[in-house]
């Protein structure tokens, strides 16, 4: 669970920075002052290292660095959503402090994907399927129907599917233990 904070900064995900495949690199680092962490989010140029800072914040007490980059990975993901565009890994970068600085530093690295939404398969009876981060609602569908799903409507960041429960596998007694899928014994 991550910890509150109050914002120093609003994080402003740049308008430069990305690369030809619609993807920023963002280093989100700080310390501990006390027992509140100040964690602050810069873009990452592999080359130059960190650019100015596009936002901060302040956390509650707190003396775990990975309570840290917990807390980074949901502020890093609201301001995505807000500006249309969504997560596509988180690297924990904790473990490249020495032992005697550890406690009191944490970093996290985000690969950013520029207009991409998290789109989920769903069907009427509640059923949840996958979700697929994609530039656009038809573009996840195509990924979800190559997945083999028969996508019959999309509602925002729906892909709307025939009533398709999740696939149940019962033992099948007479063949030693083995799975099968219900009905097909």
């Amino acid at each position: 669970m991550p910890l509150t904070y109050d914002t120093r900064e609003p994080l402003v995900i740049p308008d430069e920075g990305w690369n030809d495949d619609g993807q920023l690199l963002l280093l989100v680092q700080g310390g501990r002052y006390g027992g509140q962490w100040l964690m602050s989010a810069a873009p990452l140029d592999l080359e130059h290292g960190p650019g100015d800072e596009v936002g901060a914040i302040w956390t509650a007490l707190d003396y775990r660095p990975a309570m840290a980059v917990d807390t980074a990975v949901v502020w890093v993901n609201d301001a995505c959503a807000r500006a249309g565009h969504s997560v596509l890994a988180v690297m924990n970068l904790n473990h490249l402090y020495d032992a005697d600085s550890a406690p009191y530093f944490a970093a996290v690295q985000f690969v950013i994907g520029k207009g991409r939404v998290k789109y989920t398969v769903m069907s009427p009876n509640g059923w949840t399927g996958p979700s697929y981060d994609a530039p656009d609602a038809e573009a996840a569908a195509v990924m979800a129907r190559l997945a083999g799903h028969d996508i019959v409507d999309i509602q925002g960041n729906l892909l709307v599917v025939e009533d398709e429960p999740p696939i149940e596998l019962a033992p099948v007694t007479d063949e030693g233990g083995d799975y099968a899928t219900k009905g097909q014994r």
